[in-house]
This record gives C-alpha cells, sequence and structure tokens, in this order.
C-alpha cells in the first residue's frame, strides 16, 4: 500500500509537472492606446538545455484585436513584441524585454505596448535655393562606442530629382541630420585628366539647418510617432584642395602598388569618404579634401594571402593650398614571438586564444596571432610602433594578471615595437575572485535586467581587460567571476544609454553612488546594490 501511494504521488507529480502554462495578452499603440494586429510576439527561453545546449523559444501573432494565446513548457522567458513600423518598450527610457516566470498550469495575462515609429522629411538645397538630386541625408545620434560618446548613423536616405528626403522608421529620440553632396568617388587612371585653373569649391557636409558642426546647432525631439517636415537642409560651399602623394617603386620590381587612403583625424571627425583617388604621372591624388588634418596611411602587400610587408603613415594639415606629399617613408613589419604562461589549470584550451595588437592611429590592425596549445605565437606583420594589446578570449576560469615586453611589465598594456621586435610574454592567473549580489530600486524591490558596472579603481584604473559588465536576472541577481585581485567600484544602472557606463567621464558624476570593494586572490564577496536612475538632462 505504502508503495502504491508513493507511486501515485510521483505520478501526480509528474503530470503537473508536464503541465503546460499558458500566455495571453494583448498590443496595443502607446500613442493611441489602439490594438496593433499581426505583431509578433516572441517567447524566448532564458534556460539553456540539451547537448548541445539549445534555447527554447516560442512565436505567436496577435489578431484583430491585438490579442494573442500560446501554451508552452514552465520557465523563465523574455517577451519581446514586434510589428514593422514599431519600437517595443517606451520612449524614455527604452525599456527591455517583459521577463516572466511560468509555473505548471500556470495562466498568464500580459498588457505588452509597441511604440509607433516617427518619420523626418525635408528638402536638401545649395545655397541659392536650388534643389540638389542624389545628396546623401543621415539620421544620427550621440551613443557610446568603446566608451566614448560620438555621433553614429541610425537611418540615411537620399533625396530625388526635387530635392526632397525621407527618414522613416525613427525610434523616439534626439537626431541630428547631415547632408552631403554625392561623392566624386572611384579610383581613376587617366594621365590626360585636367588639372584646375583656379581654385575650386565643393559642397560641404553640412549639419541641420545650415552648420558645419553638430554642436553648432540643436538636436530635433521627435516624439513617438510623429513626422516632422519641412526640415530642410542648406548645404555650405567650401574650398577644397588636392592631396598628392608621390608612388614609391613597385615592390621587388612587380606592378603593385601600395594601397593608400586619407582619414580624417582625430578618429571620432567626419571619416573618409568622397574624396576621388587618381594615379597620375607617377602619384596618388586626392582631389576634393576639404582643409583640416589628416593621416595618410599606405601599406605595400606581399605574396598574395599574406598581409602587409611594408607600411607607412604621414601626417597631413589642408589649409588654404594644394599639398605635395614627397615620397612616403615606408617601414618593414617585423616579426614578433610570445607566450602565454598559465599560474594554475585552465579549464579551456589555449588555441581558442587570440593576441591582437591595436594602433593609435588609423591604419590597418598593427598584427594578430592565435595561440597554439602549448602556449606559443607569433604575428607574423606586426607594425614597428606603440600598439595596444589585446587577448580574446580569455579562456574560462583565468584572468589576464600581466603582459612583459621582453624584461619590462606593461602596466597599460601598451606595447611599444618602434626599437624593433622583443618577445612578449602574456601570464594567466587561475585565482580570480568572486563578486555577487541582489540590486535593489529605489522601492526596494528585486531590479531584473539592470546594467552592472565593475570598474577596477587605483593603479589598474585604465586597464580596459579588468572593466567588466553583467545584466542582472529576473529576480535581481548578478554574478562576477574570475576577476583579478584589485581595487574596483560597483555601479548598478537603471536605465543608462547602453555604453555608456564605460564612458569614465559619463561614470564621474556617480562616483558617491557607486560600492567599493576589494579583490584578494581566490575571495567570495557578496555586495548588495542600488540602482542608480539616469535622468535624460544627465546623458
Amino acid at each position: 500500500m505504502i508503495v502504491r501511494a508513493v507511486s501515485m504521488l510521483l505520478a501526480a507529480a509528474g503530470a503537473l509537472a508536464a503541465q503546460p502554462a499558458t500566455v495571453e495578452g494583448r498590443v496595443t499603440n502607446t500613442v493611441d492606446g489602439k490594438p496593433v494586429r499581426e505583431a509578433t510576439v516572441m517567447l524566448r527561453g532564458t534556460v539553456r538545455s540539451g547537448t548541445p545546449p539549445n534555447v527554447d523559444s516560442y512565436v505567436t501573432e496577435t489578431g484583430s484585436t491585438g490579442r494573442f494565446q500560446v501554451y508552452l513548457p514552465p520557465g523563465k522567458y523574455q517577451v519581446m513584441p514586434s510589428h514593422s513600423g514599431f519600437t517595443a518598450g517606451l520612449p524614455e527610457p527604452l525599456a527591455g524585454p517583459t521577463l516572466l516566470t511560468l509555473e505548471p498550469g500556470q495562466h498568464a495575462v500580459l498588457a505588452l505596448q509597441l511604440v509607433p515609429d516617427g518619420v523626418i522629411s525635408g528638402r536638401v538645397v545649395d545655397q541659392d535655393g536650388d534643389p540638389l538630386r542624389n545628396a546623401g541625408v543621415e539620421v544620427l545620434h550621440y551613443s557610446y562606442l568603446y566608451g566614448r560618446r560620438q555621433l553614429s548613423g541610425v537611418r540615411s536616405a537620399v533625396t530625388n530629382d526635387r530635392g526632397e528626403y525621407r527618414a522613416y522608421g525613427l525610434p523616439p529620440g534626439s537626431y541630428y541630420l547631415r547632408a552631403s553632396a554625392p561623392p566624386a568617388g572611384g579610383i581613376v587612371m587617366n594621365n590626360e585628366r585636367p588639372r584646375r585653373t583656379q581654385p575650386a569649391r565643393s559642397f560641404a557636409a553640412t549639419f541641420y539647418p545650415d552648420a558645419r558642426e553638430a554642436a553648432q546647432t540643436a538636436p530635433l525631439e521627435l516624439k513617438p510617432g510623429a513626422e516632422l517636415t519641412n526640415v530642410d537642409i542648406r548645404l555650405l560651399r567650401e574650398m577644397v584642395y588636392s592631396v598628392r602623394v608621390k608612388l614609391p617603386e613597385p615592390l621587388d620590381g612587380s606592378s603593385r602598388y601600395p594601397n593608400i587612403t586619407l582619414l580624417r583625424r582625430p578618429p571620432d571627425s567626419d571619416p573618409f569618404g568622397g574624396y576621388s583617388q587618381t594615379m597620375r604621372n607617377g602619384a596618388f591624388e586626392f582631389d576634393g579634401v576639404p582643409p583640416g588634418s589628416f593621416v595618410l596611411t599606405a601599406a605595400l602587400a606581399g605574396a598574395v594571402g599574406k598581409g602587409p610587408v611594408q607600411f607607412a603613415r604621414q601626417f597631413v594639415e589642408v589649409t588654404d593650398h594644394d599639398v605635395e606629399v614627397p615620397a612616403l617613408d615606408f617601414v618593414s613589419t617585423i616579426e614578433v614571438a610570445g607566450t602565454v604562461k598559465v599560474e594554475g589549470a585552465l579549464s579551456s584550451p589555449l588555441q581558442n586564444m587570440r593576441v591582437i595588437l591595436l594602433p593609435r592611429e588609423p591604419g590597418p590592425d598593427g598584427g594578430n596571432a592565435f595561440v597554439d596549445a602549448d602556449g606559443a605565437f607569433v604575428i607574423h606583420y606586426a607594425l614597428p610602433e606603440p600598439c595596444q594589446l589585446h587577448v580574446a578570449p580569455v579562456p574560462r576560469g583565468a584572468y589576464l594578471k600581466a603582459v612583459k615586453l621582453g624584461d619590462r611589465v606593461l602596466p597599460d598594456l601598451e606595447v611599444d615595437l618602434t626599437g624593433g621586435a622583443r618577445a612578449i610574454t602574456i601570464l594567466l592567473a587561475t585565482d580570480g575572485g568572486r563578486i555577487e549580489g541582489q540590486v535593489r530600486n529605489a522601492e526596494g524591490q528585486p531590479a531584473a535586467s539592470v546594467t552592472i558596472t565593475l570598474v577596477p579603481d587605483g593603479a589598474h584604473r585604465g586597464r580596459p581587460d579588468r572593466l567588466k559588465t553583467a545584466t542582472t536576472g529576473d529576480e535581481g541577481e548578478y554574478l562576477f567571476q574570475e576577476i583579478a585581485p584589485g581595487g574596483y567600484r560597483l555601479f548598478a544602472w537603471q536605465n543608462a544609454e547602453a555604453g555608456a557606463p564605460l564612458d569614465a567621464e559619463f561614470r564621474k558624476p556617480f562616483e558617491k553612488l557607486s560600492v567599493a570593494v576589494t579583490v584578494e586572490p581566490s575571495s567570495r564577496h557578496t555586495v548588495p546594490l542600488n540602482t542608480i536612475t539616469v535622468k535624460p538632462a544627465s546623458r
């Protein structure tokens, strides 16, 4: 009898666990509250299962009343509605996916919203008010890339024969518009090309309504579902010049010529584009170059499939006349050998690891190589100049402890090969610390989908490899592992713009709201955090 009762209880428990959960809801427009029909609703599992691990996801679609219903196994899911012409979440700040934990047999009811996209339209004209055909219009906003705040493109459009453009599918936000004339483009090989008899003028890239730089104008505020019309941009004219570079002798007597580019400085200025490149009378010539600071880079390639064997970089200032650059001073790339050493035992192989050298100035990467199983690597085409060393990925269970060039430890991971090749030693360690905890919001509730930033403090403040981010789970939990010993600060961002917490200037006003922690080798820490709410005015 006892065995039978136990069997019945186990069977009942199994039947309960097998019961699917039900999720139903409605998707509406945030502006007018009307239902959004034929919207896609994805429920993406957050727990991996199987071998190899997979994420189970389920998709359904709303009907004419904006309603949906789906049956699915118990578990944890991200709920993400979508529809063409809409953005998921709230306009300010944009909300992340809805997190949902479903028990066997549970019936969950959701109210989901989609924000309608906006439109910006207008004309591009010259200084006389005449329309410009095929002019490019970029819709830009400030965002953070690699921890730096800079303008980045969101949408682009091209004007028609009336100079009209229309940029659509824009989420709510603050935008800058920049228009530019069609680039001349192309490499023309024509020794008979006529030279100018007087200084040339060209259309400059112009921010709405008629400014040369974004700082000279104000952003356009686009509300959910709004259409901003008559946003006309008057292109400015500016004097342009040519930059002429004498060609070097072909490599090894062959017919190969260098790949030469002209880039603006600093890196976050307007990028290269529109400078037509001509080969004429033993020289490269860039036309239509406006005043400013530029860098010329040139690479002479070796055999097919090999990297650059010679490289040149020269800075150029364009002021009020054409520039003649003498023959570029090429240097040979070098071969750099190195070794990865490990303190402790690794749980994953070294050969998935890559060593990368990134130069300070624009141009090709400084060289890279994969690490062999025994820890050896050889960078065959390294640039003989200062470069930042990166390791990706660091094997699981380890952290980057130190890097040595010859016998010298590099505190900032900058490898200077100007004096020639020297051995690089990369030291990994496995005695990293661990920090975990829970994040709560202003109401004292667990805060899900919050970004946590772990920032190195003290002597290693500038080490990019020691700056880490994590996102809290649906109970506000977070975890950092393999942390190098040292001092750190923890920030819990409620609604910071993506990438902003990596910017030291952005973090500065919030330092007093962070939590300091010192990590010792193999130490474990539990650190509760409170959210830091970022208001739009703080961005």
